[in-house]
């Protein structure tokens, strides 16, 4: 039995952390008396909104149901001739997080094709056409801001300060979580690709990402397995739009067929790789226990 769930799209604009209109509320002490927020508190207030994050928004997590979900997006390239947006889809069957089957096709040669993940370490990919699929670009492009947004808090040390501010637009209120500049100073030069600023609404819904000139737009949220998930999210680098992604169909699998998750003999084994912004894998052998 499959729980279907249709939503009406809309394209909304969001670019909240440009427009220079947004006020940005300071804490006060006293009457009429203003001071700087305590430096603490600003990390443990950041740390639980991200932690209320995490509970409530995406597709991904060991505790989501199966689901099947279709997706069309635009992507725009910038090419010898001047910049272009292509069409493309992606289809995906998910059973857990490194556990599904996603099928790409487009006007793109190597947007053709699809990939099968079997555990965290062990992924293959079969192409369509005669140029390898783009299976790692679209994972980081196109999949993973739909399906795990905020995978980048798992970049966040326990030592790193954390900082949050209220930002106040004219049709909502968002809670904007950063590195505080401290922090931001001492990874080095472009902190933000590695944690970006995310703000949230007042239910904790994501909405937007910003990941230095990049910005990540999360419209039309609805709720999904208890998770709110966007069914529109524009990226912009630099003030351009330069992709959209709109789901079309997302539904509970309460019985999955297996024999979607399983790659064909010919499918190609394809070696692990970080993807950009991930966290690098720990070398065990040079870790000492205290």
């Amino acid at each position: 039995m499959r729980r279907v769930c249709t939503f009406a799209l809309f394209v909304g604009a969001a670019y909240v952390l440009l427009a220079p209109s947004f006020a940005f509320t300071q804490a006060t002490a006293g009457a009429g008396q203003q001071t700087g927020p305590d430096p603490d508190r600003l990390d443990a207030q950041a740390r639980k909104v991200l932690d209320a994050g995490l509970k409530s928004n995406g597709l991904a997590g060991q505790a989501m149901k199966p689901w099947h979900a279709k997706v069309d997006f635009q992507e725009a390239l910038n090419l010898v001739d001047g910049r272009k947006m292509f069409n493309g889809s992606m289809e995906e069957w998910y059973a857990g997080p490194y556990r599904w089957h996603r099928a790409y096709s487009g006007q793109r040669e190597n947007w053709n094709g699809s990939e099968w993940s079997l555990s965290k370490v062990e992924r293959y990919a079969k192409s369509q056409r005669h140029e390898a699929l783009d299976d790692y670009s679209l994972m980081f492009r196109i999949a993973r801001p739909l399906i795990d947004p905020l995978f980048q808090i798992a970049n966040i040390k326990p030592t790193d300060q954390l900082a949050i501010r209220r930002v106040d637009a004219s049709d909502m209120s968002l809670n904007c979580v950063s590195l505080s500049p401290k922090s931001a100073a001492e990874r080095g030069k472009n902190p933000g690709w590695m944690v970006p600023t995310m703000c949230f609404d007042d239910d904790a819904h994501l909405r937007v990402i910003r990941s230095e000139e990049t910005i990540l737009e999360f419209n039309d949220i609805q709720l999904f397995d208890g998770k709110a998930v966007a069914r529109d999210v524009r990226i912009s680098n630099s003030g351009h739009l330069s992709a959209e992604i709109k789901v079309n169909l997302l539904e509970e699998m309460d019985g999955l067929d297996d024999e979607i998750l399983k790659p064909p003999a010919d499918a190609v084994f394809r070696p692990y790789v970080v993807e950009r912004g991930s966290p690098k894998p720990v070398d065990r052998k040079s870790t000492r226990l205290n």
